[in-house]
């Protein structure tokens, strides 16, 4: 029996993400404090369909994001 409701799916997707991060104070003892970071999102740049509210509502997912970041704590 059918609902009405046409329907549809979504392909399923496997991502890779990479966090890497690196303390020089094991260098240097006045960088104690720092922390330098690396973030790769999405490293094999893979197009996808990351979600739909509807079959005319869909949002595509990220291409590939690299976020630095630069840390000092007290």
């Amino acid at each position: 029996m059918s609902s009405g409701v046409d329907t549809f799916k979504v392909p399923a997707v496997w991502l890779g993400d990479m966090t890497v991060r690196y303390t020089p104070g094991a260098w240097d003892p006045r960088l104690y404090n720092l922390e330098l970071g690396l973030t790769v999102n999405n490293l094999t740049n893979k197009s996808y369909i990351a979600s739909c509210t509807s079959a005319p509502y869909c949002s595509i997912g990220i291409e590939r994001r690299i976020i630095g970041s630069i840390s000092w704590y007290f």
